[in-house]
């Protein structure tokens, strides 16, 4: 019987310190303390996993485009087997862990690096709007890849039409669309390490944030403590008194 009194009683005492100042000052400073690190942490990581796409997009956008241009110069959609050219296709699918494909204007697949799409045909909105002359990146995060479709251009020979002295300048001629896609892993990657890294630091922080709540609010509740005991002296000495 003792013993469920016992019991009893600290679950009392439990709810009473529960209730007190003590405990919602502890409270609130740790929520203080703890929730602008939290919103601090995913801040970090989504602004990295944005910094990497929007450079890694970048960096493959000018290389894409010079080699598109390579490919209406060379009028490679005409020749699909010129060696150099499928050397550096091949070059820069192996680089960025990738895939490319290169279109004509009858949406039909000229050359596939992985050499299974060959001869079949590729619509999609992205190489629709760039067959007519956009450039287009797009960003799959739950897929961790970025694809990337750029139009290919020819220059037409210039013609001289009659009653003009000089040939009159042509302009360029969208003949197909690159599509490149290139994996993202290496982002997902360093993300997945620093998220690790930032919890196991968070959670040091938030034992460092507990012991130093415990104590602080401690230390603030101890004047209200001794007024408050001092009260209850006078009051238990006037009750006696009378």
């Amino acid at each position: 019987m003792s013993d469920l009194r016992l019991f009893f009683h600290k679950i009392i005492s439990g709810m009473r310190f529960v209730k007190s100042l003590r405990f919602r000052i502890f409270i609130v400073m740790v929520i203080v303390s703890f929730v602008p690190t939290l919103i601090m942490r995913y801040g970090i990581l989504e602004n990295y996993e944005q910094r990497a796409v929007s450079l890694r997009t970048m960096e493959l956008q000018d290389q894409i485009t010079v080699i598109a241009n390579h490919l209406g110069n060379n009028h490679y959609l005409q020749d699909a087997g010129q060696q150099t050219i499928n050397a550096e296709l091949l070059q820069l699918s192996s680089l960025y862990d990738g895939r490319v494909l290169i279109v004509d204007d009858n949406f039909r697949v000229i050359k596939d690096t992985y050499g299974i799409g060959e001869g079949k045909t590729a619509i999609s909105e992205s190489v629709l709007r760039s067959s007519l002359g956009e450039s287009i990146s797009n960003y799959d995060s739950e897929n961790q890849f970025i694809e990337i479709t750029v139009p290919i251009t020819e220059m037409p020979e210039a013609t001289e039409e009659e009653g003009e002295s000089e040939p009159k300048e042509a302009e360029p001629v969208i003949v197909g669309v690159m599509l490149t896609s290139v994996s993202t892993a290496n982002i997902a990657a360093n993300i997945e390490v620093m998220n690790t890294n930032a919890g196991v630091l968070q959670i040091l922080m938030l034992l460092f944030v507990i012991a130093l709540g415990a104590l602080l609010s401690k230390l603030m509740v101890r004047p209200l403590d001794r007024v408050t005991t001092a009260i209850h002296d006078v009051k238990n000495g006037f009750e006696t008194s009378a």
